[in-house]
């Protein structure tokens, strides 16, 4: 379970890696990555800043996603790389209990 300061950390992780917000084309990737160990709550709380869009709207696409297109493959690899050059690995080994 993550802390607020978890939270926190991985806000600011997004921000370091889409200094001018999540673009489009990243948001589903987005999506899977976040989708897999957090619930949709706390998926809108952190997205919706940096997507431009409303909390509720991020909710709907965040709840719906179990059942839509999965993004391709290469899609997630390349947002994760641009997460993994600000921290991102570091920070999931750590909610993991890896480190």
């Amino acid at each position: 379970m993550q802390t607020q300061n978890d939270l926190d950390d991985l806000y600011n992780l997004l921000l370091c890696a889409f200094p001018q917000g999540i673009p489009e084309i990243d948001y589903r990737p987005m999506l899977a990555i976040l989708h897999a160990f957090m619930p949709v709550e706390l998926i809108a709380d952190l997205l919706a800043p940096l997507t431009g869009l409303t909390y509720e709207a991020v909710y709907e696409d965040a709840a719906r996603f179990a059942y839509g297109e999965f993004p391709a493959y290469e899609e997630i690899e390349e947002v994760l790389q641009r997460l993994d050059s600000c921290g991102y690995d570091d920070w999931f080994k750590r909610q993991a209990g890896q480190v």
